[in-house]
């Protein structure tokens, strides 16, 4: 049984080796090469003409730059301190800008909105009011007053070190 493998093994290596000689001496690769693409919005996808305004990331700010000038595309603003920039890239370029391979990821340039917006903003960051506890401030002190030790002479302390 063990030399019925071997003979069938080397029987296979044979025939693979001859094979790989007529098809041109290299055995053909075990993996197709793919090309490397960005991460897309997904909505980016539906705008089928136009210009789009997107954020282009790379390894640099300036590979983000280059990469949107080779399709075609106008940037708008360095974004060095997160390696990308803010471009108007034609619609039916994002294909080609999506398969650079300097590019990480391409995403929709949205507006900014202030805090203060339509209404004007009452400092807090929230509408949500939750009462933590009540305190009554007319009432009697029960507690004595400390006197701080230097709280009158800290001018003079302060004089005295410089």
């Amino acid at each position: 049984m063990k030399t019925r493998f071997s003979s069938t093994l080397g029987l296979i290596l044979i025939l693979f080796t001859l094979v790989t000689q007529v098809a041109g001496g290299t055995p053909l690769p075990l993996t197709v090469p793919t090309k490397q693409v960005a991460y897309v919005e997904p909505a980016l996808f539906s705008v089928e003409t136009g210009t789009l305004p997107v954020i282009v990331t790379a390894d640099t700010a300036q590979a983000a730059t280059h990469a949107v000038e080779k399709i075609g595309g106008q940037v708008t603003s360095d974004l060095w301190l997160i390696n990308a920039a803010a471009a108007r890239i034609p619609a039916n370029k994002l294909d080609t800008l999506a398969s650079d391979p300097r590019v990480r990821s391409i995403v929709n340039n949205r507006g900014v909105k202030t805090a203060d917006g339509p209404t004007i903003w009452d400092g807090y960051v929230t509408s949500v009011r939750v009462p933590r506890g009540n305190y009554l401030l007319n009432a009697a002190l029960v507690a004595p007053v400390v006197y701080l030790p230097t709280a009158g002479l800290w001018p003079l302390i302060k004089m005295a070190m410089s």
